[in-house]
């Protein structure tokens, strides 16, 4: 299961960088934001109560401004952060329309998905904060709505 996991989030790492469209893209507009920063294994223990979250190294090192971390069991949490581009724009209007969306209180522009029966691949929060972008996944683990909202809340605060 935790190959799994670790596929899904190299398909994401993959993504991202398609998304901000280089990973020089992913680096240029969060020079100083550093996405392993955003959240630490302390923040998902206090906010999420897993306890236990180690960074993946493999998964943080294969794209600039993205880092993951392993959770027990066979979870993983993603963070990325990188430029507001066209190509992520496109993106965000399309996936902030999928079922489930709502959007995130106080953001200006932001929404999140929580994994349910209908979405069992993990639950995902898009934000724009001013040019940049940033993604947060929880993979393969249900989270309860409060505290992936305080999760993304703390990130957007530290952007």
């Amino acid at each position: 299961m935790r190959g799994r996991a670790v596929a899904a989030a190299v398909l994401t790492c993959v993504a991202f960088v398609v998304g901000v469209g280089s990973p020089a893209g992913a680096v240029t507009s969060a020079k100083k934001a550093d996405a392993c920063t955003l959240i630490t294994p302390d923040d998902i223990s206090e906010v999420l109560g897993i306890a236990g979250a180690t960074k993946n190294e493999e998964v943080s090192a294969s794209v600039p401004g993205f880092c993951a971390y392993n959770l027990p069991g066979s979870g993983l949490l993603t963070v990325g952060i990188g430029k507001y581009t066209k190509i992520t724009k496109s993106d965000f209007a399309v996936n902030s329309e999928q079922e489930g969306a709502e959007r995130i209180p106080g953001a200006k522009k932001g929404f999140y998905i929580v994994a349910d029966a209908t979405r069992p691949e993990g639950s995902e929060a898009d934000v724009v904060i001013g040019k940049k972008f940033l993604v947060i996944q929880v993979l393969t683990v249900v989270v309860d709505e409060d505290p992936f909202l305080e999760l993304i809340n703390l990130a957007i605060d530290r952007v």
